[in-house]
């Protein structure tokens, strides 16, 4: 008898349902925070336990897409809040925003950390042990030279070379 006292709270602790279901969470990723405009946006569901998706816009013309992993293309610059909400078979929703920037993509800055200063046949460019002159050049989709420069003598303890635009800079 005193074993049934024993064995009996623990059958019982044993058999209990565990707690609810998990609620689904809401979650994704985006190709990209910033994107060009007209640039494909696609966005990843990184939760899969709900029964429905819908995924929101803040002003996108194609706003509510149902998709798994959706595409939007952000036709005007600004800022976009994509929502996505899960809703799992019980009905009870959750949600996840985030917000991505749509607009022209502008160069501020770029740099060259390497350059080679040997010629193919494995003789320096320079006696000195500099490089020949590097030039570069930024040009604009419409064919206009955006920023030029010419940097002579560099040796490695000149690297790297930073050129920063300014602001008048037509985006690329």
């Amino acid at each position: 008898m005193r074993l049934l006292y024993v064995f009996l709270p623990l059958l019982i602790v044993g058999c209990t349902k565990s707690g609810p279901a998990p609620v689904p969470t809401a979650a994704f990723t985006t190709s990209r925070s910033v994107i060009e405009t007209g640039e494909k946006l696609h966005l990843t569901n990184t939760r899969q336990q709900a029964v429905h998706y819908e995924w929101r816009s803040s002003h996108a013309r194609d706003s509510v897409k149902t998709d798994s992993d959706p595409t939007y293309i952000l036709r005007g610059a600004g800022l976009y809040d994509i929502t996505l909400l899960a809703f799992p078979a019980d009905g009870v929703q959750s949600s996840a925003t985030q917000t991505v920037k749509a607009g022209r993509r502008r160069i501020k800055w770029y740099r060259i950390t390497s350059v080679d200063f040997m010629r193919p046949n494995g003789q320096p460019w320079h006696a000195d042990g500099t490089a020949p002159t590097i030039a570069t050049t930024l040009v604009t989709p419409a064919g206009k030279t955006a920023l030029s420069t010419n940097d002579m003598n560099v040796s490695p303890a000149t690297l790297p070379l930073l050129y920063f635009a300014d602001n008048n800079l037509p985006p690329l």
